[in-house]
């Protein structure tokens, strides 16, 4: 697997993702985030976020996603050292074989060697997966639940 910046030509599989049966709420919803990556990364007025997609291939297949940005704080601000996983998604013939783990460890490794200190997320409080992926692959990742109870997951890149 190669873990690759995404480029133009990408933006048409980001259209047709494959995420199994997207009906569930959190499913639904991470399956617009990823249809709407490609504007969402070139939205002139965000560049300040460092907003990033990058693509995982394998044998030539976009096989997952994943996409980030600079974290900004409750005033509005750009949080130095910080980055925010706007989303982290597989294919459905890929799920469950490694991939989201390849691909966070991957993007992390980079994010450290990078000088960035935290990666958060948020991750839905129906999506059972993604939180059990959260605690097993990162059990040193600190999970909080904010007032609406959408668990957010913060990733020490740095100990």
């Amino acid at each position: 697997m190669i873990l690759r910046p995404a480029v133009a030509a990408d933006a048409a599989t980001f259209e047709n993702f494959d995420l199994g049966d997207a009906s569930a709420p959190h499913l639904a919803e991470v399956a617009e985030i990823v249809r709407d990556l490609w504007p969402w990364r070139h939205d002139p007025a965000a560049v300040e976020l460092d907003r990033q997609v990058h693509v995982a291939e394998q044998d030539g297949v976009i096989v997952g996603v994943v996409a980030h940005h600079l974290l900004v704080g409750e005033s509005g601000r750009v949080i130095a050292g910080h980055r925010y996983l706007m989303v982290t998604a597989i294919q459905l013939p890929h799920q469950r074989d490694g991939y989201a783990t390849a691909i966070l460890e991957a993007l992390f490794a980079e994010l450290r060697a990078a000088g960035f200190d935290s990666v958060e997320w948020l991750v839905h409080p129906a999506n059972r997966a993604s939180l059990q992926f959260s605690n097993r692959t990162f059990p040193t990742a600190d999970e909080t639940s904010p007032p609406d109870s959408k668990p957010y997951v913060r990733y020490l890149l740095r100990l």
